[in-house]
């Protein structure tokens, strides 16, 4: 069975989703095909030739995303685009044939093939689930009210980051209607943005993925309590997929001076044969952060410290 993968983002992550992209084609076996909900109608054109031409990939197919009349809570001032939320549409644009897709966030990397243990999830949902996630946060004193807004009454709440969807269950119980009813009921208490909307339809009702398939790595720690959470795998010990999840990103300044983001950087390099993937939102912020580390030494950890500070020169004259 062919193996159909999921991506949604529009302009501001086409770097980041065509390393994601590119990593999955790696890593799997045989050939996969991939659908992508996208903002710009002629993003295909414009698509990495190392994707387009790769052995691994069957086939591609771009959505532009044209849903009028739509708006989406608590985008202001936040690293989340509206293209989180276009994962809520699918039943409008993925072809009815297929049974099964697994949903990717473009913040995600590949590091081992992932498709038997899919196929095996796909074997436990059929008739039972309409999705498999891996959840993040349990009910406590401290993420009481995160429950309690979205009016949940089981115990668990998950990451979309990684989703393997059963369509048949999605289509069968209305997904995309109840998701964009609760978009506009929930518009005041959304944290999470559509992950809330997700948890808040299927509350705890869904199937347990491993961690494996969703090994999450924040890089929003300063670096005295980053050290204690480093997650450098061994290569006999990788997971299937690492997620970047939180709002400092392997492409941010900061993230490039942890280790965890040379996963994402070995694929931009691979990719694009340069070093550093490096976006700077703001000038002096990141002139700062690169004065702190060289302060404190940091820079001397860096693989390649001299592409590193040319990058920085680069960006920073964009400004």
């Amino acid at each position: 069975m062919v193996q159909n993968f999921l991506y949604c983002f529009d302009s501001n992550y086409n770097t980041q989703a065509t390393l994601s992209m590119y990593s999955l084609l790696e890593h799997v076996e045989k050939k996969i095909n991939i659908f992508i909900i996208h903002k710009e109608s002629n993003y295909l054109s414009s698509l990495n030739e190392k994707i387009k031409n790769h052995k691994n990939l069957g086939a591609i197919e771009v959505f532009k995303f044209n849903q009028k009349n739509i708006k989406f809570p608590n985008l202001a001032n936040n690293h989340i685009s509206e293209a989180t939320y276009y994962r809520l549409f699918i039943s409008t644009y993925l072809p009815k044939n297929l049974d099964f897709i697994t949903y990717l966030d473009a913040d995600t990397i590949c590091t081992n093939n992932p498709t038997q243990e899919i196929e095996n999830i796909q074997r436990i949902m059929v008739n039972r689930y309409s999705v498999s996630v891996k959840t993040e946060i349990t009910r406590n004193e401290w993420s009481e009210s995160l429950f309690k807004n979205l009016d949940m009454k089981n115990n668990n709440y998950f990451n979309a980051g990684v989703m393997i969807i059963n369509l048949e269950e999605w289509y069968k119980n209305n997904i995309e209607n109840i998701a964009q009813k609760k978009i506009v009921t929930l518009a005041n208490k959304l944290k999470f943005w559509d992950q809330d909307i997700l948890n808040s339809i299927f509350d705890g009702n869904y199937h347990e993925l491993k961690s494996t398939m969703n090994s999450i790595i924040s890089l929003d720690t300063n670096k005295k309590d980053y050290k204690n959470q480093v997650k450098i795998f061994s290569n006999q010990n990788l997971p299937q997929i690492i997620h970047y999840a939180g709002s400092s990103k392997p492409w941010s300044l900061e993230g490039i001076f942890l280790k965890d983001s040379m996963y994402y950087q070995q694929i931009y390099t691979d990719v694009y044969s340069k070093k550093y993937h490096l976006e700077i939102k703001w000038k002096t912020h990141a002139i700062k952060t690169l004065i702190n580390n060289l302060k404190n030494r940091n820079i001397l950890f860096i693989e390649y410290p001299l592409a590193l500070l040319w990058r920085v020169f680069v960006e920073v004259l964009k400004k």
